[in-house]
């Protein structure tokens, strides 16, 4: 009854922000969007405020379809779906759950549900990170099964798609195939075409938008000097550093550190927060999403300090009195990141005496 009345009080807070607050500078982007999009005009040409594949456009402007025919706004749409998308997501974090752990019980599902950061995000921001990472998910989920006989075009199709959907899972992807592949060879030969279907899907819009498209989305960054790296280095510095780490992690995950491919997600992620030069609000989901699967202590003291700035940021629901501040997230990230360089001290409590973690 307890994990029931959590699931459906996660979803229901979900739905009230989705359906009672507008939102912020994204879902007026949004808007604009699908304006443009049902008037049949290159989104890329039109406006600056889209840095995306046109898949996600073309999910707009269904939502906007949607809109039409209920009266719901748009905005509730978006949310909705993906409201409906953290559902997805926190079955498959109980499916894999129920994987490494001797208890058959939906813990990593509720504990998601229930994270203000999570609830912040998809109920109030709109961005749609965790839209990307659903199909990796179930790509790591699939691969947790059948690691004896891994069906690699369906594990490949799967991160091509989150990859696709938003290029913020690029190094997640990267270290998926570094870990399910024989050799590394393989895994950049996964990786170069999934970047090349990546590119083909911005062919639609290309002839007409192509050095828009270039700058817009394969050189895009998020606000930088503000958090992390980003505020004590120089861009390029910053841009390299972070690249550099980045690409090689994977390689010092599975050489070094040992870690499972669970634990090596969680870790790529977490590291993506801690290394990077470059930051947006929405990012704060990517980690929250494979850490709640193991909920270490850090975990929990992350989501504290997320959800704080979230709930004092001019960018979510703003209250005026709560501190938000980029670098007390960007500490918690870091200290984080530093744990999994300690091999046990990632682990946690509560699947010591389970099963063997994939």
């Amino acid at each position: 009854m307890l994990a029931i009345t959590s699931i459906l009080v996660g979803i229901s807070l979900r739905l009230t922000l989705a359906s009672v607050f507008y939102g912020n500078y994204d879902q007026w982007s949004w808007d604009i969007v699908a304006d443009l999009i049902h008037r049949g005009k290159n989104v890329y040409l039109y406006t600056d405020r889209y840095r995306y594949t046109p898949l996600w456009a073309y999910l707009l402007a269904l939502f906007n379809k949607g809109a039409f025919l209920t009266g719901l706004p748009l905005h509730t749409w978006v949310r909705g779906f993906l409201t409906l998308v953290d559902i997805n997501i926190a079955v498959l974090l109980g499916l894999i759950h129920h994987q490494i752990s001797s208890s058959k019980n939906w813990k990593s599902s509720y504990i998601y549900l229930l994270n203000p950061v999570a609830i912040l995000l998809t109920g109030y921001h709109g961005q749609f990170d965790n839209l990307a990472i659903l199909p990796l998910l179930l790509a790591v989920y699939i691969y947790s099964r059948q690691r004896h006989s891994p069906p690699f075009l369906t594990l490949w199709i799967l991160g091509t798609l989150s990859l696709t959907i938003k290029h913020i899972t690029t190094f997640g992807v990267w270290m998926f195939f570094v870990y399910i592949s024989p050799t590394y060879r393989r895994a950049f030969l996964l990786m170069a075409c999934s970047a090349a279907v990546f590119l083909l899907s911005l062919f639609p819009c290309w002839w007409d938008a192509h050095f828009i498209i270039m700058r817009r989305i394969l050189f895009s960054q998020g606000a930088h000097g503000l958090y992390g790296l980003g505020k004590f280095l120089p861009l390029p510095v910053g841009k390299v550093t972070f690249l550099c780490l980045m690409t090689l992690l994977p390689v010092f995950t599975k050489e070094f550190l040992k870690l499972p491919l669970l634990k090596a997600m969680e870790f790529s992620f977490v590291a993506f927060l801690a290394l990077t030069y470059m930051i947006g609000e929405q990012y704060f989901i990517l980690p929250i999403i494979w850490g709640s699967l193991f909920h270490t202590p850090w975990y929990w003291i992350f989501t504290v300090s997320a959800a704080l700035f979230l709930v004092g940021s001019p960018n979510n629901i703003h209250v005026p009195w709560v501190p938000s501040h980029w670098n007390m997230v960007w500490v918690t990230a870091l200290i984080w990141f530093s744990t999994f360089l300690i091999k046990k001290a990632s682990w946690s409590p509560s699947f010591s005496k389970g099963k063997k973690v994939p």
